[in-house]
């Protein structure tokens, strides 16, 4: 690519107030309006546009070629990543699926997952369900230590071993419940 400079202007820094105001990216080239997040590599330049101010251009590689007059105070090859593909889901549905997953885990035989990584994930998620209103903390037991939570709409009481988790366990059993809610988006939970 060729070099394009600013003619009869000395600009060798960008002042930070000016930096933060060059905008995003655009998703078409100005020139011929091909789409830019597709082609995931494409030159972009800004210019000087007042005092205080720069534009910044984005074009396909077809089109700059072609530029011969433009004055560019700076220009580079943006790279753009393909937008990973989200589905969100309602926070009902989350409710709805954690919950599941939490009764399911109450309900399981000690013989299908060890009794502590089955206990640390009912501790894990019982706080979740805390934090996302469908649990409320209802007391501590003095003798046995159990932490007492009660559903906020069916008035359920459901029990908990108190817990120190290692933050490896706690980072595994949020990976896992990640993985459980983008699967159960597709799945019908009746445990």
């Amino acid at each position: 690519m060729r070099e394009k400079r600013l003619k009869g202007k000395e600009l060798n820094t960008v002042d930070k107030s000016i930096y933060l105001k060059i905008q995003r990216p655009s998703e078409k080239c100005l020139l011929c309006g091909a789409d830019l997040v597709e082609a995931r590599k494409h030159p972009s330049a800004i210019q000087p546009e007042g005092e205080d101010s720069v534009l910044r251009k984005d074009y396909c590689p077809r089109c700059w070629e072609q530029l011969d007059d433009e004055q560019f105070f700076s220009h580079w090859m943006a790279k753009r990543e393909p937008r990973p593909e989200r589905t969100r889901i309602s926070r009902e549905e989350r409710n709805r699926l954690l919950l599941a997953y939490f009764e399911h885990l109450s309900r399981v035989d000690s013989s299908e997952m060890e009794a502590l990584e089955r206990e640390a994930r009912r501790f894990f998620l019982a706080h979740l369900l805390m934090r996302f209103r469908v649990f409320r903390w209802k007391s501590t037991d003095r003798e046995t230590g159990k932490i007492v939570f009660e559903h906020t709409q069916t008035n359920e009481e459901w029990s908990v071993e108190p817990l120190d988790l290692p933050d490896e366990m706690v980072l595994r059993i949020k990976q896992d419940i990640e993985e459980f809610l983008r699967k159960g988006q597709d799945l019908e939970v009746s445990f």
